[in-house]
């Protein structure tokens, strides 16, 4: 009997590693032997698509003509169909038979009229099955292939402008499944060998087990390969013990809405995905997840044929919805209600589509996630919540993977971070063992899902995927894993969640922090859409509620079209600034048409709201109610400086037309000029008019010859234009020192020659808010290379590069004296290329001083911020987010405050001590930090990647400073923020004539309560919903008056569907109705009230 001799472990492996792989040794390789026997495709045709929406119907009527392997197609983003005619010798009677075809882009196989599968040369998913038995009575076939030419993305990077697509394998082969069933078994018994420990027993068993399949082999040999399976079957059929880590494994393709290609290609993605999953689904038992309705949405509109399979597979339970947003948003950037819309919206396709609804929101990919998004998550009935981004973080790794996540307000979501670092995964031992070893919930619970499938162009799981599952399935050494849903993993948790622990607070990624800031101009407009939409929202529901004779019909549709077209821009690459610029390109065009509609359908709500004035006032009179006509004050100067600010003529927040109203501009005269505000507060702040208006000491002529005067706007109200007297006149005087002072009876500051602040004063305190030698308004600029990830990081160590702008090409100057607006002008250059424009303005009645900024900036690789060094001492610094603020620390003492050295924040930050404090204020910006008592906000990037010209160009934008006694909520901070970034609107009516003070449609009686939405009713146009939020952070009963003609309130969801629990609302009918409410600190309050 032969000896058996010491075998070598490495060299064991090798020869294992080099029988699976087909690149050497291809005689000797067992993969090679996977197609033994191949042709050419007949005949292949090719025609060029005017663009993506030409269907299949349409493509068979095309133009073909004959093309060879090797020819190349273009150019980028472009559209191609191939017509293959496949002729299957008789000899392959009875064999599996695969179409292999290689363009080097995406394409689509279509048979019979049917999308069947996706094909990738980015994951080497080259095959389709043309039959799995060859029948000699159909031999012919005609195959279609769609393929957009994408290009093939390796890790960030973008297809080059020139690429184009090359034909480089077109044809049908054999496929030997007993050679393939071989080397599933093969590829798991080396992968347990290789990457179990050394000395434990299983690799021992899988390496010895892996050799003797190989010695079993005489290839090109059926028999041999079942006795080769037969050596390794011993050895798969171990099993692990009970007490093993237990995986749940879901199907999923992570299919981005726009990133490195633009969303008109998106919907051949989802198809592509799709589809291959639906022909596995055939053959193999698991469940697919998706995340996107939108993406749904597309594929009914372009693929309607085919999206009768998806609902076919989503009704059986096969593709699940997992997705309870609209697309997966960022989740840090958009404001709240935004943020809702993206459920409502979501929830109501699934609902209206499949008769579905999700309890669990899947956001995988996006760069960290609000503190408030706990809370809107249960205000729309979605429980649970899974991502995997945190798992990115730089600095500290987190310390959970399945928890309770604690936002804002103390609501709670069940939230799992799937082990490992990515949502792709390939089905590896390597990776099982991963999952066992990073899950870092042992003792509180057991389970975790494993999403396996290629992303994006990838198409999803595949077949060797799912053959590797079914041979792991309980194998000794690996944690038991099955193929299962995430229901199924949701209760295995659910059923012992009282060990979990908690985490309060945003969950924060300590990674991508330059994409607060990356694509300027797409961050702008986005705040500019959240406001206007918020205004076309208000007006068209007050012109539905006050239309008596049918005279107004609510553009419904036409609203949620473009709601839906905002929220698709908000997609988590979109908006962070991390696109192609092809992206963008589209992004402009989708903002445009949203200014267009938006700006159109408020003005006609508008029109129709003046014209019903005239009755709804006559019917105060006859009721004798004035309480929610805000009275006027007679000096229009008032005792509250809430909303003074948006003197600027500008449109960053609402719509403006040249004909019929102004934003803060123009007027063509005094009478039949109407005053909009659509806020829920008084505001009394500057605006331009044409011609006086006035005595001339009300009005100031600029030296543009621009004239602007102060007025006041009841709150969710119209009023007629009338100038207040100026009280307390804004000044500014020039110093023998050569500094200029500027001042009102809120705040002063003094002024150098280059435009900073090097003193910040309340009139009634000698304490200046700046510390010491240092000056406010100082911009800085830093070096910004990233180490990977060009628009999407931005690294700590360029801190360390902070330079001081101060080249001064004109130095500060007075252009403007009061006593209406007092205006700095100023020019520093940046660089040989870049320089900075400001405006330092300063309006009576004002709290804030204002800093209009216009950059033509030319860098590459800079950081430009402005900072404003405080003299305040907190450890604390709090910054806006959605429907609330968070704190965050103003120091490096841990690592992981080190890692927050840059944060989102919305409209302002602030730091403040006992009894006074300093907020920075902004129109379109998002980056701040704050350290050591100085407050930055981050106003440019010049990444060069994906975007190549990222933020090049001009630039114009706003921030604000406000020095306040007291603390920022009595300070009326947030109003503040609210009114820089929605201006006042100036409409002419020419009939119209108000009581004195105008008319208020809502009216709050605390500004510790802010109405953010008024909306009609998806389901009902008999209905509004008022969505309300606590702003201060504190318990608060509040009291609501409307004038509308409202019949009943309830509590609602965000859903829009109606509360049983109505304990904190208490609604009294008449004229004004009003709306007695309770709120716990920073709560979202919907109510549908009936018309």
């Amino acid at each position: 009997m032969d000896q058996i001799p010491f075998k070598h472990r490495d060299c064991q492996l090798a020869r294992i590693e080099k029988f699976l792989c087909h690149n050497r040794f291809d005689g000797l390789c067992l993969t090679a032997k996977l197609y033994p026997r191949r042709e050419a495709v007949y005949r292949i045709a090719h025609a060029q698509a005017a663009d993506d929406t030409v269907t299949f119907a349409q493509a068979v009527n095309l133009s073909y003509d004959e093309v060879q392997v090797g020819q190349a197609f273009g150019p980028l983003w472009s559209k191609h169909w191939f017509r293959l005619h496949v002729k299957i010798p008789e000899s392959w009677s009875g064999e599996e038979v695969r179409l292999v075809w290689n363009a080097g882009s995406e394409c689509q196989v279509w048979a019979e009229g049917k999308p069947r599968q996706g094909l990738s040369c980015m994951k080497k998913r080259y095959y389709y099955t043309i039959t799995p038995c060859v029948d000699v009575g159909a031999l012919d076939h005609i195959i279609y292939i769609e393929m957009s030419v994408n290009g093939i993305f390796n890790d960030f990077n973008e297809a080059p402008p020139d690429f184009k697509a090359t034909l480089t394998t077109a044809e049908i082969r054999v496929f030997d499944r007993h050679v393939f069933n071989v080397s599933m078994d093969l590829q798991v018994l080396y992968e347990m060998a290789k990457d179990l420990p050394n000395d434990s027993c299983m690799s021992e068993h899988a390496l010895r087990a892996a050799n003797d399949v190989i010695n079993a082999c005489v290839l090109g040999t059926k028999d041999s390969y079942e006795m080769a399976r037969s050596q390794a079957s011993h050895v798969l059929a171990m099993r692990n013990g009970t007490a093993s880590h237990h995986i749940h494994a879901v199907g999923y393709a992570n299919i981005d809405s726009a990133w490195l290609w633009p969303c008109r290609k998106t919907p051949m993605k989802s198809v592509s995905s799709w589809s291959t999953a639906f022909s596995l689904m055939e053959k193999y038992p698991f469940k697919m997840a998706f995340t996107q309705p939108q993406q749904l949405q597309w594929v009914r509109e372009k693929y309607p044929d085919f999206y009768n399979r998806v609902k076919y597979f989503i009704n059986t339970g096969q593709l699940l919805p997992v997705g309870a947003t609209w697309i997966e948003m960022d989740a840090n950037l958009p404001n709240g209600e935004c943020l809702l819309r993206q459920f409502l919206y979501g929830q109501r396709f699934l609902l209206h589509e499949f008769g579905i609804r999700c309890t669990d929101l899947w956001i995988l990919d996006s760069f960290g996630y609000s503190a408030q998004l706990p809370q809107i998550m249960k205000h729309c009935d979605v429980t649970r919540f899974v991502t995997i981004k945190l798992s990115w973080n730089s600095v500290n790794k987190f310390p959970h993977n399945t928890f309770w996540w604690e936002g804002l307000g103390g609501h709670r979501v069940l939230t799992h971070f799937p082990p490992g670092t990515n949502y792709h995964k390939e089905v590896t031992v390597k990776e099982m063992l991963e999952v066992e070893r990073e899950f870092s919930e042992s003792g509180r619970s057991n389970s975790s899902l494993f999403l396996f499938g290629h992303g994006n162009a990838g198409i999803g799981p595949s077949e060797e995927m799912l053959e590797k599952l079914q041979r792991m399935k309980n194998l000794n050494g690996l944690p038991g894993i099955q193929l299962s849903t995430p229901e199924a993993f949701y209760e295995s948790v659910e059923r012992d969640s009282t060990r979990l622990c908690t985490w309060v607070g945003e969950l924060y990624l300590e990674r991508h922090q330059g994409t607060y800031t990356s694509q300027a101009q797409v961050k702008k407009r986005n705040r500019r859409a959240e406001f206007l939409l918020r205004e076309m929202d208000f007006w068209t529901s007050v012109a539905a509620a006050t239309s008596t004779k049918g005279d107004y019909r609510h553009p419904g549709n036409e609203m949620r079209r473009i709601w839906k077209l905002l929220m698709l821009n908000q997609f988590h690459d979109v908006l962070p600034g991390t696109c192609h610029p092809e992206v963008y390109k589209d992004f402009h065009a989708h903002h445009d048409e949203i200014e267009r509609v938006a700006r159109s359908l408020y003005q006609t709500a508008l029109t129709r709201v003046m014209k019903g004035c005239v009755s709804l006032r006559q019917k105060q009179v006859h009721s004798g109610f004035n309480g929610c006509v805000q009275p006027q004050d007679e000096t229009c100067n008032g005792n509250s400086h809430l909303g003074e600010t948006n003197g600027l003529s500008q449109t960053n927040g609402s719509p403006e037309s040249p004909d019929t109203e102004m934003t803060n501009g123009t007027t063509p005269g005094y009478g039949g000029i109407t005053i909009v505000n659509s806020l829920s507060w008084t505001r009394k702040e500057v605006v331009k008019v044409l011609t006086e208006c006035s005595t001339g000491k009300n009005l100031q002529t600029d030296h543009h010859g621009n004239n602007f005067g102060l007025v006041q706007a009841p709150g969710c109200g119209l009023s007629n234009l009338e100038l207040c007297e100026v009280i307390h006149p804004a000044t500014a005087t020039l110093g023998k020192d050569g500094l200029i002072h500027i001042r009102n009876h809120l705040v002063s500051a003094t002024v150098d020659t280059h435009g900073r602040l090097v003193g910040l004063w309340k009139p009634e305190s000698a304490k200046n808010y700046l510390k010491g030698s240092h000056h406010g308004n100082q911009l800085v600029i830093y070096d910004d290379y990233p180490l990977y990830r060009d628009a999407w990081d931005t690294l700590d160590f360029n801190l360390q590069t902070r330079r001081i702008v101060n080249m001064v090409v004109k130095p500060a100057t007075v252009v403007e004296h009061g006593p209406v607006r007092v205006v700095v002008k100023v020019c520093l250059r940046v660089s040989e290329t870049s320089h900075v424009t400001q405006s330092i303005i300063l309006d009576t009645e004002s709290p804030c001083i204002k800093f209009h900024t216009q950059v033509s900036w030319h860098e590459c690789h800079k950081f430009l911020k402005v900072e404003f060094p405080t003299s305040i001492t907190s450890s604390l610094a709090t910054y806006e987010i959605q429907f609330g603020h968070l704190q965050r620390p103003t120091h490096y003492n841990t690592s992981w405050d080190s890692a927050k050295y840059e944060v989102c924040g919305h409209k302002w930050a602030d730091i403040s001590e006992h009894g006074r404090g300093v907020a920075l204020l902004n129109d379109c910006k998002y980056g701040y930090s704050c350290v050591g008592g100085t407050l930055r906000l981050s106003l440019l990037r010049s990444p060069t990647a994906p975007d190549p010209n990222c933020d090049i160009g001009d630039h114009e934008f706003t921030y604000a400073v406000m020095p306040y006694s007291g603390t920022f909520q009595d300070a009326g901070v947030i109003q503040e923020g609210y009114n820089l970034n929605s201006p006042l609107i100036l409409r002419t009516n020419l009939t119209l004539t108000l009581s004195p003070g105008g008319i208020s449609y809502f009216r709050l009686d605390t500004n510790q309560v802010v109405l953010e939405t008024v909306k009609v009713s998806e389901e009902d146009p008999q209905s509004l919903i008022l969505r309300l939020y606590e702003s201060f952070g504190g318990s608060v009963s509040a009291k609501l008056s409307t004038i509308l003609p409202i019949l009943s309130v309830s509590r609602c969801n965000g859903l829009e569907e109606m509360l049983e629990d109505d304990e904190d609302v208490e609604f009294i009918p008449g004229h004004p109705a009003t709306i007695h409410m309770s709120l716990d600190p920073f709560q979202i309050l919907s109510l549908i009230a009936r018309l």
